[in-house]
């Protein structure tokens, strides 16, 4: 009997071990443009091939908002999902930035493979770490398209200014070798942040730097200037919008914007390949952000900072959960949902300002107050708190007391001002304390 207990516990010993379950969380990818009007997006896919073979399906979000229109507060709020005065950052300084609790830091911890390639925060030569927890590979720089410094897992390289510089390029072969050195079990989760279009500072101040290769790519020809009805307007606005010389010209050149974008197609084009090479693209969610919108003249306002610069771009594309139809979602989302959103899709937990939208990306609708703040104002204007409401308002308090009040509805290029109105006085209060309590 002995004997026939020895030789059944021999062979028990001898089974393979049962094998470990698959992780069939999906693989995420973000590409997160720096400085873009959300409206002039559309159009600019139609002149980027490889951005439009990926986001052309899948869905677009009409009513995405950042909650500062500023960088290093826009991608700090992206990070973490907390708002300016939570996290801290209130101006373009990554060295007031908490990396200790990061949506890097959650998927990581839950087993995905993380990776960084571009623009990381501000300031970063001033950030003592320059391997933050979380990541698990890093090709990170704070600005530029050449002349940079850029930290490859913490060693510092220098890129001067030949050809083969130009950061958005730097940043793609990163990010293929990323993809290539991955764990193969392991699901991973990149962030593409290329510097463009940011502006300069080359050429025109105000224009982005394309890689001499696209200087007069013929497939940007033709693309014309974005003028929207607010262009140069400053009817009803306050005393200090109301100063702002008028801006030159017919509308914003989109030309330089595009020609730079096209070495971010090319960057998107390689990272599809290699995803496809290594298995893993069926199965990723690839998603298309800003770090915050611009407002290309609108109000005579140039470039951001101001309350109408807050909407943002956010394309989605998950096969595997929505299918590839072109869609669109006109439900209200903002920055500060990306985090949890990236969190449960991931299989962890973020909590912050901002929740997880995978219900409207599933097809959901609700109704919500998007909270935007700007704490630092500009030189040329104070600081300033806003809201913007599922009924279509949008409400603006700037530091000193003036109020903006508009039907986004009736007027969405915010061109008439309500606040003065006796007859929306009731609607100011109820939206005064709405602000008060979404900023908490």
């Amino acid at each position: 009997m002995k004997l026939v207990i020895t030789l059944a516990l021999a062979g028990a010993l001898l089974l393979p071990a049962p094998a470990a379950a698959a992780d069939t969380r999906p693989n995420i990818v973000v590409v997160m443009l720096d400085d873009v009007a959300a409206d002039a997006v559309p159009g600019l896919l139609e002149r980027l091939p490889q951005m439009r073979s990926v986001w052309g399906r899948g869905l677009r979000f009409t009513d995405h908002y950042g909650n500062d229109p500023l960088c290093c507060p826009g991608r700090a709020t992206f990070l973490t999902g907390l708002y300016d005065h939570h996290h801290g950052v209130i101006e373009n300084d990554g060295t007031r930035f908490d990396p200790s609790r990061t949506i890097a830091t959650k998927l990581d911890s839950a087993g995905y493979h993380t990776a960084i390639a571009g623009k990381y925060l501000n300031g970063l030569a001033d950030i003592p770490d320059k391997t933050p927890p979380g990541w698990d590979q890093l090709a990170i720089i704070a600005s530029g398209y050449r002349d940079y410094d850029l930290w490859r897992d913490g060693v510092l390289e220098h890129h001067g200014s030949d050809a083969a510089d130009y950061s958005t390029d730097v940043a793609a072969e990163a990010a293929v070798g990323f993809i290539a050195s991955a764990p193969a079990a392991a699901p991973l989760f990149l962030m593409l942040t290329p510097y463009g279009p940011h502006r300069g500072p080359a050429g025109d101040v105000w224009q982005p730097d394309p890689a001499d290769r696209h200087l007069t790519d013929a497939r940007c020809d033709g693309l014309g200037k974005r003028r929207t009805p607010a262009w140069n307007d400053v009817t009803g606005k306050p005393s200090f919008i109301q100063a702002f010389p008028e801006l030159p010209g017919d509308g914003w050149p989109l030309g330089p914007t595009c020609r730079t974008l096209l070495s971010v197609d090319e960057m998107v084009g390689r990272v599809k390949a290699a995803l496809t090479k290594s298995g893993r693209w069926s199965d990723t969610v690839m998603i298309l952000t800003a770090d915050n919108g611009m407002s290309w003249g609108d109000h005579r306002e140039r470039m951001k900072k101001v309350p109408w610069s807050t909407p943002l771009p956010l394309y989605v594309r998950w096969d595997a959960a929505v299918g590839s139809a072109p869609r669109t979602r006109a439900a209200m989302t903002q920055m500060a949902d990306m985090a949890p959103t990236l969190c449960e899709i991931g299989g962890c937990n973020i909590p912050g300002d901002g929740r997880s939208i995978v219900p409207e990306i599933m097809g959901a609708t609700s109704g919500r107050d998007i909270f935007a703040e700007r704490p630092t104002g500009d030189p040329a204007f104070p600081p300033w708190r806003s809201l913007r409401t599922a009924e279509g308002w949008h409400y603006v308090e700037w530091q000193g007391g003036e109020r903006d009040l508009y039907d986004m509805t009736a007027d969405p290029w915010e061109l008439d001002d309500l606040a003065g109105r006796s007859r929306y006085r009731r609607t100011l209060d109820d939206l005064a304390a709405r602000l008060d309590a979404a900023a908490d």
